[in-house]
């Protein structure tokens, strides 16, 4: 199962976080299965209904720490420039995560949370942190880099 939920995570970007995008993980093993699983396959192993999702996105997520556990940092703005550039194939499915994770929640936290967060601060430094995304990308993506 470990397996076929990475394979899922890179098909996140065509397939979004869908039960489709769990089902067609057979077709990426080294092995391929000849179709994808069936409805009934995919909710014996991932769980009913958005449950299956959900175990997609948390699989998803934790490959993201991965990826920044991986990259080599000299600080806390690399380790999220690392985490943003590995969302940027899913952003268009990331909506997705937040709206599944909001209705169906997440097992991972513990009624001990703290259930009041400052969100306005949390926006505030996540818009701040994809400007400066955006400019690393650009200064990476341009032929010509200025040294000043």
């Amino acid at each position: 199962m470990t397996q076929l939920l990475k394979l899922a995570t890179t098909l996140v970007r065509h397939h979004g976080f869908t039960r489709t995008a769990l089902a067609r993980s057979v077709l990426a093993l080294p092995e391929p299965h000849a179709e994808p699983l069936s409805d009934s396959a995919v909710t014996a192993l991932f769980g009913q209904g958005d449950a299956a999702r959900r175990t997609l996105i948390d699989a998803w997520l934790d490959e993201g720490r991965a990826h920044m556990r991986a990259v080599p940092v000299d600080g806390v703005k690399r380790a999220l420039l690392a985490r943003l550039e590995y969302n940027v194939p899913a952003l268009s499915h990331l909506p997705e995560v937040c709206s599944i994770r909001l209705i169906i929640g997440s097992h991972r936290y513990s009624q001990d949370s703290p259930r009041h967060l400052d969100f306005s601060r949390l926006r505030d430094s996540a818009f701040r942190l994809l400007i400066c995304f955006l400019r690393y990308s650009t200064q990476q993506a341009s032929p010509t880099r200025h040294v000043g």
